[in-house]
């Protein structure tokens, strides 16, 4: 039984040694399996790259290819030219020289041409049949405005002048009246004098009175004779006051007519004054005739670059266009030297662009072909990649 006991223990511990063994086998297989997904994820997402690498460095090599060829072919056209000048200079530069002339006019055209604000361009195409009439009807207002506004101040100035000489009549008047009151009060004074003197010293004084009768009487006269001529002369200066007054008002209604007018016409043209209106209207007008020479500028700049474009291809100069913005090369050799320097310059980095770009796609291919070493099954992913955009593996 002891025995018995004991083998059946062993075997009990030999079973459960099995099943251990059997579950950790069952692990590793999982985790290689992860593993393997993940090795085979991370070799997909890297095709990727190297595809997607491969496609955009092969387009660009197509651009750079294309770029290399153009500035090839500007390079063959200047040997063109050049062999042309040697031969047949005149032609060429005649029309070269012609077009740079007139390429110079424009600019000038540019520079000098009347600068006008928006608002007065609208305004002067909405009135410019009526706008000289406008012009001159605004001169006459304004001058007319400076003669009533002077009238105005010449008035003004009469009617202050004529109350100050109506203020110094009304005080002379009042003079007057005052000493013709003080003349009577002396004369009666002295009349009661001569009279006592008379009465009580029984003095001969007839003459004296007589004479003091005369002198106050005399200076009673005297002073009602100035004081009707001040009054006839303040009636005369009430009536100029009166004309004065009349003239003033019907100046001041003028005023404010020729006023409103004006008002109403600087609003209108948007101006300041007629001096403005007459700036806008001499701007306007040169505006226009710089549009005139601008268009016939255009019109002989087109012409002279058509003529020299067909003499261009007349030699088999491909892109003859190009040359209207290089007329001065053809003119001046150092120019065309500086012009065929940059292109040499520009040709050189492209190919050295070129085989950068061509050791990018080759290394990028190497790649995917180690990938392929290491998991075959991508080799079909690839080529369709590739194959979708023509690029063979």
């Amino acid at each position: 039984m002891g025995i018995q006991a004991f083998f059946q223990r062993k075997k009990k511990k030999n079973g459960k040694k099995e099943v251990i063994e059997e579950s950790l086998e069952k692990d590793s297989k999982k985790d290689a399996k992860k593993e393997s997904k993940e090795e085979s994820a991370s070799s997909s997402n890297e095709v990727n790259d190297l595809c997607e690498q491969v496609i955009d460095a092969s387009y660009h090599g197509e651009d750079l290819k294309k770029e290399y060829q153009l500035v090839t072919d500007y390079l063959t056209d200047i040997q063109k030219i050049e062999e042309y000048l040697l031969v047949s200079p005149k032609e060429l530069e005649d029309i070269a020289r012609r077009y740079l002339s007139l390429q110079n006019i424009r600019q000038e055209l540019k520079v000098n041409s009347a600068k006008m604000q928006d608002k007065d361009i609208r305004m002067m195409k909405q009135y410019e049949k009526e706008i000289e009439t406008v012009l001159n009807t605004m001169v006459d207002a304004e001058k007319q405005s400076i003669l009533v506004k002077k009238d105005m101040k010449y008035l003004e100035g009469e009617k202050d002048a004529l109350e100050f000489q109506m203020e110094q009549e009304t005080l002379f008047m009042e003079r007057m009246k005052k000493t013709g009151f003080y003349i009577c009060i002396v004369m009666v004074l002295l009349l009661a004098i001569v009279g006592s003197l008379m009465a009580f010293y029984e003095l001969d004084l007839g003459i004296l009175l007589i004479l003091v009768v005369l002198a106050g009487a005399g200076g009673i006269v005297y002073t009602y004779h100035k004081f009707l001529q001040s009054r006839t002369q303040y009636n005369i200066f009430i009536s100029k006051m009166n004309k004065a007054i009349g003239l003033l008002n019907k100046v001041k209604i003028k005023c404010v007519n020729c006023t409103n007018t004006l008002e109403y016409m600087y609003e209108k043209y948007q101006v300041k004054d007629a001096r403005e209106l007459d700036y806008i209207i001499r701007q306007y007008d040169r505006m226009k005739k710089d549009e005139l020479s601008y268009r016939v500028n255009t019109s002989d700049l087109n012409l002279a670059a058509e003529e020299l474009e067909v003499l261009l291809k007349k030699i088999h100069v491909k892109d003859s266009s190009v040359w209207t913005k290089q007329a001065e090369a053809i003119l001046n050799p150092k120019e065309m030297v500086e012009v065929k320097h940059s292109l040499n310059v520009r040709r050189q980095k492209l190919r050295d662009q070129m085989e950068a770009n061509e050791q990018l796609i080759q290394l990028s291919k190497e790649k995917l072909r180690e990938i392929v070493k290491e998991t075959p099954a991508l080799e079909e992913e690839i080529r369709e990649q590739l194959f979708a955009y023509h690029l063979e593996y």
